[in-house]
């Protein structure tokens, strides 16, 4: 992601120079007393092409921040999953442990009653 915005600035940073550049070098070719007013005017464009380039880089980090907060949130949805997840294996082992503790029990009893009755 990452790299396509760098990848995009750059361009567009490229593209903004040399629009200027070429602005500028083809406006003195063709009249050589262009006045400072008009150098300022140039200048002005590429200062606001370089805000416009900023303020949407402003905007692609806004939204890679908010998909990185998305992805938190899942991520912690999901952790959260894997600690309820876990908690629910647990009661059902101890329900088995308690289960298989109550059968033990029982046997015993039996044998115990069984001496007692034979006896």
């Amino acid at each position: 992601m990452w790299e396509k915005i760098k990848d995009n600035a750059l361009s567009t940073i490229v593209t903004v120079l040399i629009t200027g550049v070429v602005s500028i070098m083809g406006s003195s070719l063709a009249n050589k007393n262009k006045t400072l007013e008009e150098f300022g005017e140039v200048k002005n464009q590429i200062a606001k092409n370089f805000d416009s380039l900023n303020a949407r880089l402003d905007t692609e980090l806004k939204l890679i921040d908010l998909k990185n907060k998305m992805q938190d949130e899942k991520i912690a949805e999901l952790e959260r999953k894997v600690a309820l997840s876990a908690t629910q294996e647990q009661m059902l082992n101890l329900s088995q442990q308690q289960k298989e503790t109550t059968d033990r029990i029982e046997k015993k009893l039996d044998v115990v009653y069984e001496k007692l009755i034979y006896k």
